[in-house]
């Protein structure tokens, strides 16, 4: 393969993007269930940080642990270290979802608050998924606009998306 092919990513990642959304919109239909059905409110309350973090424990765990997740496996692409092409460590696992993990207390908040019945102003959420929607697209402008397609995360973490072929 040509090097610059190597991070010829943007289709498969798009690929990857949305089976990760399958699953993780799977685990989240499950959790809410669990959420509804459960007979008492600290189990609720327990279920509710589930739902909330398993997006970014997802994310975080499996590119320290394979370099990819699910999705990216099936698509072929891996996250490596800029510096040699390593495996990435814990700190740019976290660091590549640092955005996530800044606003994981309102969502951690909003869940458990209507877990156990509560509902919050949404004003906040409000906020926090407009926010979240312009970093996706500030994301993928950036990673548009170089040659190794790294999206800001990505610059962030020092770390990028390479095929794996």
């Amino acid at each position: 393969m040509h090097p610059a092919q190597r991070y010829q990513t943007a289709g498969r990642r798009a690929l990857a993007f949305v089976i990760d959304a399958l699953v993780l919109s799977s685990m989240h239909t499950l959790l809410e269930g669990m959420i509804r059905l459960s007979p008492h409110p600290l189990l609720s309350v327990l279920l509710a940080i589930a739902y909330s973090s398993f997006g970014v424990a997802y994310s975080v765990w499996m590119h320290v642990r394979f370099g990819q997740t699910l999705g990216k496996w099936i698509a072929r692409v891996r996250v490596v270290s800029v510096k040699g092409g390593r495996r990435i460590s814990w700190r740019q696992a976290v660091l590549r979802d640092i955005v996530p993990c800044a606003l994981l207390p309102v969502a951690l908040w909003y869940s458990m608050a209507f877990a156990v019945g509560f509902a919050p102003e949404p004003a906040l959420y409000q906020a926090a998924w407009n926010l979240a929607w312009l970093w996706a697209i500030l994301e993928l402008l950036t990673m548009l606009l170089n040659d190794q397609r790294r999206a800001i995360h990505d610059w962030i973490a020092g770390t990028v998306v390479v095929r794996v072929d």
